[in-house]
Formats: C-alpha cells, sequence, structure tokens
C-alpha cells in the first residue's frame, strides 16, 4: 500500500490545514508499542473528525474501546496483523461506516467540550 500513503508535512500547526487533511482521510493508523490508551491526543485528534481507527491493544484495554465498533485492535509490533486490519478497512465500506459511527461517538462521549465542561464541573463540586 505504500504507493497509496501520503505523508503530509510542512502546514501550520494553527490552521485549519491539519483538521482538512484529517478529514479527507480513510484511516487513522496508530501502532502504539505499548497499546491505545484514552490519554492519547492523536486519538482523540483521529476520533473527533470520524476517522476509522486501526491501533494497538496493550495489557490493559480501557473500557471505552470496543473492538469492531469504535476502533480494530491488533497486537502492538504485529505488522502482517496490521496489514489485514487495514487491508479490511479499504475493502469493506460497512466496516468503515461503523467505525465512523464508532468514533464519533467515543469522541462525543470522552472528547467533547459538554463533557469537559460535566468533569470540570464534578471535579470542582
Amino acid at each position: 500500500i505504500a504507493d497509496q500513503v501520503r505523508w503530509l508535512t510542512g502546514y501550520q500547526s494553527d490552521s485549519d490545514v491539519a483538521s482538512m487533511y484529517l478529514y479527507a482521510a480513510d484511516a487513522c493508523v496508530l501502532p502504539f508499542d505499548q497499546g491505545v490508551t484514552m490519554s492519547r491526543s492523536s486519538l482523540a485528534a483521529a476520533l473527533a473528525h470520524g476517522i476509522p481507527v486501526i491501533t494497538t491493544k496493550g495489557e490493559v484495554l480501557e473500557s471505552p474501546f470496543r473492538d469492531g465498533e469504535n476502533v480494530l485492535l491488533c497486537s502492538p509490533k504485529d505488522p502482517e496483523a496490521l496489514a489485514k486490519l487495514i487491508t479490511a478497512v479499504r475493502s469493506s465500506p460497512e466496516l468503515c461506516r461503523t467505525l465512523r459511527r464508532g468514533a464519533m461517538q467515543l469522541a462525543q462521549e470522552w472528547f467533547s467540550w459538554d463533557t469537559a465542561i460535566a468533569r470540570i464541573l464534578k471535579t470542582i463540586q
């Protein structure tokens, strides 16, 4: 798939360009060596843009992650498994739709302004 991957650099971090690139993306692949966590800003960005996320499952998986619903998961440092998931996303429009819906729902539940404000108010009270 190397001829179908675009590496994009050279834009200002405070511009809308990065967001436009994310909206145009077919998928986001996040191969973390220790597995995905909710504290990853790259994950939050991908989810907020409704991109199907393919990532890795560590020894502990936080409860919001649902394999096949809001992310696709494989073991870290397993390029063959990662390639299979990328192929699955590329070949299944239905899987893409499911993951996009799940990504948006996960982003709303965990990263929206309403959620952030509710958590701050709970902490203050």
